[in-house]
């Protein structure tokens, strides 16, 4: 595990699987005093841990770039959806950026942003750890209908593993 911690930081993973680890905005952000870099980030085989982080949805496309890095977290930032993980490039590099702080106990990771170098593929929701799922940041694991925090179904109220309704 490598920790990003706070402010910018180059990080290089070993020749297997890594995991790199944020556990807040200070540990990489444009308002923190910098953006890690992560300089071999190797999808399907690394993860990115947003430590106790869940409700995050994520598309696996590619945001459109602004011109400059600051002004498409800017626009992500006005336009975007909340709870939402986003995948942006350069053209040379790509960018992971926290939208919103999701339904899971950490509060903090609205905002961070981490560059991968040579990466202008989207990643996958499987390149996180925890917390993030396929799909449009409604904090419903697909192909469940059931937000993972509660338990319950969010359309019907009910819990499916009881059939009672908790509320």
């Amino acid at each position: 595990v490598l920790d990003g911690f706070e402010g910018a930081d180059t990080l290089t993973g070993g020749g297997g699987g890594d995991v790199f680890a944020y556990w807040g905005n200070p540990d990489s952000s444009l308002d923190s005093g910098g953006v890690d870099n992560i300089t071999d980030f190797n999808p399907g085989v690394d993860k990115i841990l947003l430590g106790d982080a869940d409700g995050y949805g994520y598309d696996g496309t590619a945001y459109t770039y602004a011109g400059t890095v600051a002004a498409t977290v800017a626009d992500i930032a006005t336009h975007g959806a909340s709870d939402q993980i986003y995948f942006f490039h350069d053209g040379a590099d790509g960018y992971v950026y926290v939208q919103g702080f999701g339904t899971g106990n950490n509060h903090s990771l609205d905002g961070i942003l981490i560059r991968l170098d040579g990466i202008t593929t989207p990643i996958a929701a499987a390149d996180f750890v925890e917390g993030v799922y396929p799909g449009s940041g409604d904090g419903v694991v697909p192909g469940t209908g059931v937000d993972p925090g509660t338990g319950v179904d969010p359309g019907t109220g009910v819990d499916p593993g009881t059939g009672v309704d908790p509320g």
